[in-house]
């Protein structure tokens, strides 16, 4: 198995921000030694540099650009990946990889996967945990175009949420 990050925020690997350390703690923690694999984002000090390594690298390990399955958060704002509402990056087009410099949540530079590439995963999951996305989640479901995550459109194929994120009185 090949665990790949759908965003890295711009700082060293051994930083509290780093997504590639949260996943080395928690998740590959008790994990026995080769499996998985986790691709870490190469240079993600320089946002334009990682990017371009790291699309090479997708590229290298699967020349379609598709991945199996896609795990996705979303944050109160609607953003997944480093997918935010408004940002230039949502117009990419080709490149699997992008660089997002001005992110509205710090840090401001990060690297991240294009829509493109989600919406081509053979398996797209979400999980939204509390009362702060509710909004988002809702706006997204309704197809709302200023949420990143209604811009999947039909490559969004499961949703889990805690009862604080459910949009709907059930």
């Amino acid at each position: 198995m090949h665990l790949w990050l759908g965003d890295e925020r711009c700082v060293p690997e051994d930083d509290p921000e780093a997504n590639v350390r949260m996943v080395r703690e928690s998740l590959l923690a008790g994990a026995r030694d080769g499996a998985p694999v986790l691709h870490a984002v190469p240079s993600p000090e320089v946002p334009e540099d990682a990017a371009w390594l790291y699309g090479r690298k997708v590229l290298e390990h699967m020349p379609d650009g598709v991945f199996d399955v896609v795990l996705l958060g979303m944050g109160p704002d609607g953003h997944t990946c480093s997918l935010f509402p408004g940002h230039p990056v949502l117009g990419v087009r080709e490149a699997p990889v992008a660089p997002v410099r001005d992110s509205p949540k710090p840090p401001p530079e990060r690297v991240t996967l294009t829509l493109p590439v989600v919406r081509r995963a053979r398996l797209t999951l979400l999980l939204v945990t509390g009362e702060d996305k509710r909004e988002a989640l809702e706006k997204a479901l309704a197809g709302d175009r200023s949420i990143p995550l209604a811009l999947l459109g039909r490559g969004l194929d499961e949703i889990a949420c805690d009862a604080a994120a459910a949009p709907y009185d059930s």
